[in-house]
């Protein structure tokens, strides 16, 4: 939800069932001016944790902090990171992108070898290259997964995904200089991989083609 106070704006997002009718209408109510209305626990029905079923592993809206809304709990720890600034929806994250950023452990359920989908919403004014979400052990540089920002001579202000196999960086995809991403507005970028294909939106248009492949190895399983 987003309310803007001064121009009497706003924005609604919700699930809606999936028996949804393509031939019938179906109506959903919202009531609003009651001061004594109250948000559901997480667990409860119409909670956070039961409007992300058991295929969304994290998902982390940055509003105030970087807690996970699925039941899986995997709340994030925040390095310097701000909170103070006009989001997408709502107020979102600020990093200078060295020092801060938004940690998050290791957990079984985000152990994802296969079918996959990460997203974030972005908005960066300068292209300096920064991961901008990714799966890797910085100590032994064992990556898994990332979409990051661009600013090799592909295309600077574009930006990247890739996928690993191995984690030692041998056995990998890398698909580097998308569209510019780097224009101070927002935008909102997909990696999706199945089945040895990787595919990257922008916007919610598929830019694979747009990209180089850069390296293009078979990856049987994601590390």
């Amino acid at each position: 939800v987003s309310f803007d106070n001064m121009g009497y704006s706003g924005e609604l997002y919700f699930k809606a069932a999936s028996t949804l009718s393509s031939s019938t209408d179906t109506d959903y109510y919202i009531y609003y001016g009651k001061g004594a209305a109250t948000e559901p626990s997480a667990s409860a029905t119409y909670g956070s944790q039961n409007v992300w079923e058991s295929n969304y592993k994290l998902v982390a809206h940055l509003e105030s902090n970087s807690n996970d809304s699925t039941s899986n709990a995997n709340n994030g720890s925040d390095t310097s990171v701000s909170y103070a600034t006009a989001g997408k929806l709502g107020y979102g994250v600020t990093s200078n992108a060295t020092t801060d950023k938004v940690s998050f452990a290791d957990a079984t359920s985000l152990d994802i070898t296969a079918n996959l989908t990460v997203s974030a919403w972005i908005k960066i004014a300068n292209s300096n290259q920064r991961w901008v979400i990714s799966k890797h052990n910085h100590t032994g540089n064992q990556r898994s997964w990332g979409i990051n920002t661009d600013q090799n001579v592909t295309n600077p202000g574009g930006w990247d995904g890739s996928v690993d196999n191995t984690g030692a960086n041998s056995t990998r995809k890398i698909y580097r200089g998308g569209p510019s991403t780097m224009d101070d507005t927002w935008h909102l970028v997909h990696m999706t991989f199945s089945n040895n294909s990787l595919t990257l939106y922008e916007d919610g248009v598929d830019q694979t083609a747009n990209f180089s492949k850069i390296v293009d190895n078979t990856v049987s399983s994601i590390y």
